[in-house]
């Protein structure tokens, strides 16, 4: 029955007739007591009910006792209604102890310790209860302190503790942390008797709990007498909170054997115990048990099983066990809002939010905090701007947990300032809110303020945690200052926290960035190798340093020890998958992301487009790229790059459209990538109108690169005066890599003067790069001036300047093998020598010319310098037809590679396998420049040695057309598919062999004929340089006798004048014949 039909019956006179004034006076008594009471019991939800009664009394004239007086206050204390009992209180003419007790009740539950205690000091006599009361006050507010100096107070004016006093000082001792208390309270509890008491033991079950002494703890709760449900309560509650989890999970078991039934805080206790290991079978089967005893719908219970699913990312089972719950409190909407934070679901968490204030539930800091926190998930600052509103009209803001989050919002949302402000207006700051501001700056690049920071925390006498000095060390690899790196990393040696894993795999982060990767292995080696994030710091370190094939070997070596890779270490094996071109690697680790269930991650989609692409496989790449669940700018500029990178502009150029279309704002790696596009398929206009989106839609400022892009583009179109035109009337001033694009593009044009001048910019900006001589030789040698060739060449040489050998690779059977430039090193470099002298004649025989720049490019050991691409792809063609071909960073795929390569790529090379007695072939395709590998459809030729030279001897098939018209279809460069046939095949086929014999004998003497004539032109040049020299020689030689003679003739002179000698015709002779040797010289000199 409800609190208004009690009043309405009680109302209701129950004699017959009209009550005297003593019946009248008992029966109001009775009746508005019990109805208070019935509305105190009922809570705030019957104030309006209460109220009524109250001025229904009023209105009846009738004058309360104070028993009546002390119910109504009871009433208006437990529905929250405090103001209404302070006007009752006030207005009582008598007041006993019971009337200032429940006062003081009304104010400590409702959080005014101030009031309570002046209410306190007030009273004229206070007992153990109100003693009790303002304890209980205290430790509500967790201000034990106060508590325990009130306890003393206590003891000084002789109150006797009771047991409920040290139930409440043995709480303050847990809140402090403070066992020597904890132990002198159950001395005076066994002193006084009450130690066997339950509560009391209970009391001491959670005190030696909260201070991490559990083997006290649960050496008392085994001795004691008597055990209910709090006593197991606060003994698991101990496990949990000194993250003994199993065990705690073992009393919850032998508590339910022992049949002593289930409590709200066994079931949240197991339930945390659940959320920390994390375990979420055994949280599902204490939820079926939570269910089966009808526990599941209980506030505190429900609210630890909505975290525990949270914690353990079931976020289906906290749905539905959030909104199974028949009412939602602060706590558990909080419980649900971290877990959809620690997923990333920060939209639904804000959402979850806005409910809690529109819905009537409230909010609270936690709620704050995780609001926040989902703000800075989703880049949210306007929205986060309105909540840090919301949080300063409410008054949540002076809170410290608070401002740490409003402090990891901004700092995540790039607002540094509005940060900066909240973290000076903090008069308040613990560690938290260092390592917010610290971490701030070190994610928006400002890596100066954060080591500057880091000093003030010091000097106020903070000391750092293992995330300041991540934050930091972050700072010092982005600085790539090695000197502060290493005081931070001393400091945090002498912290204790060297070994620390997040410290350690931070310190090896930093050492890889500057550049240290022998001391990062190191670190490594000595932390012992179990730590995800140590693995991950040293394999992207390997990666940074341009070390792939090492990062392989770490990655293997991880597996190897049972570490599990996590997206970040997949990410970066593969991008070493792209800087190597092991696309066979590359593979394999995808088909373990498939199998690990990682392809849904943002991260790992765009690199495995990358890698696809940079591999030369844009047909995975593109499918990798249709596949994604989310395309960011990261996978557009990925395929954009693939298509511009293999030549591929048109298709570039549609993915840019494609870009557009969709939304996605581009950047400037986008538009070096659009512009590279443009110059690979001398689209002039276009790449004009998307430099100039670039800089007028897109508001991008150019930079250096996309002005090289420009120049290049200029250069191919208009000509090399025009490219220059370009880089002179730059904002910017050009640098190396435009003045040597420039100087390529020379090349082609072969405009010598412009070529001069932007090698001399080059070398004025960087006089070591050794480049430059060989670009502008090959200029030298395109235009066919061969003695200004020699003399760079000579150049190079006296100033001791050695191009950097090319390196190219190839992977068989899973196993790398590199080749440097006239690299005969390798244990199959005569083989491969000779198939690369059998292709460059074949090469030949098909109407290749070899361009006169090649001859310039000859070094010492008579292998040039872009054969070690080709010689890599010859490689292959005595190995598997599982072969994957790339090449270095510090030598591109060259101009003649790239052409050798597409002209090979008509042939399938066969080689007879090294000790083997078969005489099968295997055919390896090489496919064309732009073109993924695949064999073509069609009838093939199989080249070997014509003479008969090779182990696999010589088989040709031909197809039935004239064999004038396929030797005219090779000499004019078209390629054919010859049929093969065997040795004992019909009639004409021997005739056919001869007369390609004939060819193939005219062309090789045509090959030797065009030799002799570079040898030739390299005499004459050679000739002209050495007479050059012999000139010079002689004419320094004449100036050195011209000066001897001038000293003689001054030493004779100063002779005559002392001696007086008047003979002089002598001497004059011997000028003379001095004279005429001087003049003889002369002459043999210019002859």
């Amino acid at each position: 029955m409800t609190a208004t039909g009690h009043v309405t019956r009680s109302l209701s006179p129950g004699f017959p007739g009209r009550p005297t004034p003593a019946q009248a006076g008992f029966l109001a008594t009775a009746t508005f007591s019990h109805l208070y009471q019935l509305c105190a019991s009922a809570g705030r939800s019957a104030l309006a009910t209460g109220q009524a009664a109250h001025a229904r009394m009023l209105v009846s004239g009738f004058m309360p006792t104070t028993f009546v007086s002390n119910c109504l206050l009871q009433m208006y204390a437990r529905c929250g209604g405090t103001a209404y009992a302070h006007g009752v209180f006030d207005a009582m003419p008598h007041r006993d102890t019971v009337s200032w007790n429940t006062m003081l009740t009304a104010y400590a539950h409702a959080g005014d310790t101030g009031t309570a205690a002046s209410l306190f000091g007030a009273m004229p006599d206070p007992d153990v209860v109100s003693w009790n009361t303002l304890l209980s006050g205290y430790c509500q507010r967790s201000m034990f302190r106060d508590s325990v100096g009130l306890s003393i107070e206590m003891a000084r004016r002789g109150v006797a503790p009771d047991r409920t006093t040290l139930a409440v000082l043995l709480k303050a001792c847990g809140g402090l942390d403070d066992r020597a208390l904890g132990v002198q309270i159950h001395a005076l509890a066994v002193k006084t008797g009450l130690e066997m008491d339950v509560r009391t033991g209970s009391a001491l079950v959670d005190m030696y709990g909260k201070c991490r002494s559990l083997e006290d703890a649960l050496h008392f709760f085994h001795g004691m007498g008597e055990r209910n449900s709090v006593s197991w309560g606060a003994a698991i509650a101990g496990c949990v909170q000194n993250e003994q989890y199993t065990r705690g999970l073992e009393l919850f078991v032998q508590m339910q054997r022992l049949g002593l039934g289930v409590s709200q805080p066994a079931y949240a206790s197991a339930f945390r115990s659940c959320a920390a290991m994390p375990c979420l079978s055994t949280a599902r089967q204490l939820h079926a048990h939570a269910i089966k005893n009808k526990f599941s719908s209980d506030r505190v219970v429900g609210t630890a099983i909505v975290d525990v699913y949270a914690k353990a990312d079931s976020l289906v089972d906290a749905r539905r066990a959030f909104f199974g719950l028949p009412n939602h409190s602060v706590e558990t909407c909080n419980a649900m809002m971290v877990g959809l934070v620690r997923t990333g679901l920060g939209a639904e968490a804000m959402k979850l939010f806005h409910f809690m204030t529109r819905s009537g539930i409230g909010f609270d800091v936690v709620s704050l905090s995780g609001v926040f926190s989902a703000c800075a998930e989703v880049k949210g600052y306007f929205q986060g701007l309105q909540v840090h509103c919301l949080a300063i009209k409410s008054g949540f803001d002076v809170d410290v947990c608070s401002r740490n989050a409003i402090l990891g919002l901004y700092g995540k949302c790039k607002a540094l300032v509005e940060a900066y402000l909240v973290f000076q207006e903090m008069e308040q700051r613990d560690s938290v809110s260092w390592n917010a501001i610290i971490a701030a700056l070190e994610q928006n690049e400002c890596y100066e303020d954060t080591i500057a920071h880091l000093n003030e925390m010091l000097r106020s006498g903070m000391e750092p945690d293992d995330f300041t000095y991540g934050s930091v060390l972050k700072a010092c690899a982005g600085l790539q200052s090695l000197e502060y790196g290493l005081m931070v990393h001393g400091k945090a040696i002498k912290s204790g926290l060297g070994l620390d894993a997040f410290v350690s795999s931070t310190v090896v982060d930093m050492y890889c960035k500057c550049g240290m990767i022998t001391e990062a292995q190191k670190l490594h080696d000595r932390i012992g190798g179990q730590e995800l994030v140590s693995w991950n710091s040293i394999i992207s370190g390997f990666s940074l340093n341009k070390q792939s094939e090492e990062a392989q070997k770490f990655f293997s070596e991880m597996l190897d020890m049972g570490v599990k890779p996590d997206h970040f270490t997949y990410a970066t094996v593969l991008d070493t998958c792209a800087n190597l071109a092991t696309i066979e690697l590359g593979k394999q680790i995808h088909g373990q992301i498939i199998k690990q269930e990682m392809l849904g991650d943002e991260y790992i989609s765009s690199t495995l487009v990358d890698m696809y692409a940079k591999c030369g496989n844009m047909p995975d790449s593109l499918l990798m790229f249709e596949k994604a669940q989310k395309l960011d700018f990261v996978s557009w500029n990925a395929m954009i790059c693939g298509y511009a990178l293999h030549g591929q502009g048109f298709e570039a150029l549609e993915m840019f459209e494609r870009m557009q279309k969709a939304n996605v704002v581009p950047n400037h790696a986008t538009f070096v990538a659009v512009l590279r596009a443009c110059s690979h398929v001398g689209l002039l206009d276009d790449g004009c109108r998307y430099f100039h989106l670039m800089t007028s839609h897109y508001k991008l400022e150019p930079q250096l690169e996309h002005f090289a892009c420009m120049v290049d583009i200029l250069g191919r179109s208009k000509g090399p005066q025009e490219a220059l035109k370009f880089i002179r009337s730059m904002p910017l001033e050009a640098d190396a890599v435009i003045w040597k694009t420039l100087l390529s593009i020379c090349k082609i044009r072969q405009d010598v003067e412009v070529a001069e001048t932007a090698a001399s910019n080059v070398l004025r900006l960087d006089p070591d790069d050794s480049s430059v001589y060989i670009l502008l030789s090959n200029v030298y040698a395109e235009s066919g001036k061969w003695v200004d060739v020699s003399r760079t060449r000579r150049l190079m040489r006296q100033g001791r300047l050695k191009k950097e050998p090319g390196c190219s690779w190839i992977e068989v059977q899973s196993e790398m093998h590199g080749f440097l430039a006239g690299d005969k090193v390798h244990p199959r470099s005569r083989e491969v020598y000779e198939m690369l002298n059998n292709l460059i004649g074949e090469m030949k025989l098909s109407g290749y010319e070899v361009s006169s720049s090649l001859f310039a490019e000859v070094d010492e050991e008579g292998s040039t310098s872009e054969q070690d691409d080709f010689i890599g792809v010859v490689d292959s063609s005595s190995r598997d037809s599982d072969t994957t071909y790339g090449t270095g960073r510090n030598s591109k795929f060259s101009t003649w590679t790239r052409h050798a390569t597409w002209k090979t790529s008509r042939l399938h090379l066969a080689m007879s396998a090294p000790n083997s007695d078969s005489n099968m072939q295997q055919l390896v395709p090489i496919a064309p420049p732009g073109k993924a590998s695949s064999g073509d459809s069609g009838k093939e030729l199989v080249v070997a040695d014509p003479v008969g030279k090779s182990s696999g001897g010589v088989k040709l098939r031909e197809d039935e057309e004239d064999l004038e018209v396929k030797l005219r279809r090779i000499m004019e460069n078209v390629p054919v598919r010859v049929s093969n046939t065997s040795g004992s095949s019909a009639g004409s086929g021997s005739g056919d062999f001869h007369q390609y014999r004939q060819m193939r004998r005219r062309e090789q003497d045509r090959i030797a004929r065009m030799d002799a004539d570079y040898q030739k032109r390299k005499e004459i040049a050679e000739f002209q340089l050495r007479r050059e020299e012999r000139l010079k020689a002689a004419e320094e030689r004449t100036a050195k006798k011209r000066l001897k003679r001038q000293k003689k003739k001054q030493r004779k002179k100063e002779k005559r004048a002392k001696t007086g000698n008047s003979d002089g015709e002598e001497p004059n002779r011997v000028e003379s014949s001095d004279d005429d040797e001087g003049s003889d010289d002369d002459d043999k000199s210019k002859q």
